[in-house]
């Protein structure tokens, strides 16, 4: 969104009206739809996974088809918003897939993943931050704050790197097992609960109030 800069639907064409009710969350840029992008990211990764099992890819499909559909009827993004996230989401989905398929063939070159990560995430960052955003005023207020914009396009380079480095740390060191017994399994989930509430309170919270 950060890079095309363009606005919401309403902006562009009075004609539109959107919900009442989901205009607080309809905030930053339009083009693409970040609620399409995201559900074909994960239902099309279901897909890719289950893609013999047919029942279960058309339930998929249609939960994306939908999603996309309710972001249209609720008047927050175009038809090309929506497509548009749809294709970014299953870009996503082949390149991740294709990577897996990489480290399943080349086990000993899982850190090239973490290295292309690293290295387009590098670029990323700065162009957010350097990169000229639109400042246009109606009735005296900023449309879209580009400092929102930038705090925000931080946001997703750096969720994608922390789960690259962690699938990373994961794979070579810890290497968890599901298997079990049930008393194991259990105490598992309390561990991984205690420490993620930890980390919640510890350093999240501390950060986006920083922020």
């Amino acid at each position: 969104k950060s890079i095309f800069c363009v606005y919401r639907p309403w902006i562009r064409d009075p004609a539109i009206q959107p919900l009442p009710e989901v205009m607080s969350g309809a905030t930053g840029y339009s083009f693409p739809s970040g609620h399409s992008a995201s559900v074909s990211g994960m239902y099309g990764g279901l897909i890719g996974v289950y893609r013999k099992r047919k029942g279960l890819c058309a339930l998929l499909g249609v939960m994306i088809a939908l999603t996309m559909f309710s972001r249209l009827y609720v008047g927050v993004h175009t038809p090309q918003d929506v497509l548009a996230g749809l294709l970014v989401g299953a870009v996503g989905t082949a390149l991740v897939l294709l990577a897996e398929r990489f480290v399943q063939r080349h086990p000993k070159f899982d850190w090239m993943v973490v290295a292309v990560v690293a290295a387009l995430c590098a670029v990323l960052l700065p162009y957010m931050y350097f990169k000229d955003y639109p400042m246009d005023y109606v009735d005296g207020k900023l449309l879209v704050d580009p400092v929102k914009m930038t705090v925000g396009g931080f946001k997703d380079p750096g969720r994608l790197f922390g789960v690259v480095l962690g699938w990373f740390i994961e794979r070579r060191w810890i290497r968890f097992d599901p298997d079990g017994t049930p008393v194991q399994k259990v105490t598992r989930c309390l561990v991984g609960a205690l420490l993620f509430v930890f980390y919640w309170t510890a350093v999240i919270e501390p950060l986006g109030k920083a922020v």
